[in-house]
Parts: C-alpha cells; structure tokens; sequence
C-alpha cells in the first residue's frame, strides 16, 4: 500500500508531460508547472527529473494545500 501514492503521483506527473493539451511544449523554453499536494514531494521529484531527463522540458512545482493551490491557478 504504501507504492500507491508513488504510482499516483507517478502517473499524473507523466500524464502531465505527455498531454498534447499541455501549456507547456518541449523545446518552448516555458517550464511545465505542477500543482502538487504539500505531501507528495518524496513521490514527484524523481519522476519529475526522470521526465525532464527523458523529454528535455523542464518543470517547477508549486507545492501546498488544496485551497492555496486552487488559488494560484490561472483563470482562463
């Protein structure tokens, strides 16, 4: 039980990366932004790295409670 937060964290951070909607594309010099739980920085900092590695796009995360991250998020 305790790898789930890990494959979690994981998962979302990948699916971040590979998502043709994302803000951010690879090459564009805009670093993808994570919005993370304030818990979860043991889990995404090295799939984050491991991204980073992989795909050359930079990332910055923004960690914090869920009512302080839905504040900092962009309105369209």
């Amino acid at each position: 039980m305790a790898a789930f937060p890990l494959l979690l964290g994981g998962g979302l951070v990948a699916l971040l990366c590979l998502w043709p909607g994302s803000g951010a594309r690879v090459g564009s010099g805009e670093p993808l932004l994570l919005y993370c739980a304030a818990g979860l920085p043991p889990q995404v900092e090295p799939v984050a790295r491991a991204c980073e590695r992989d795909t050359g796009q930079r990332t910055q995360h923004q960690y914090g409670g869920s009512g302080t991250l839905l504040s900092n998020l962009p309105v369209a």
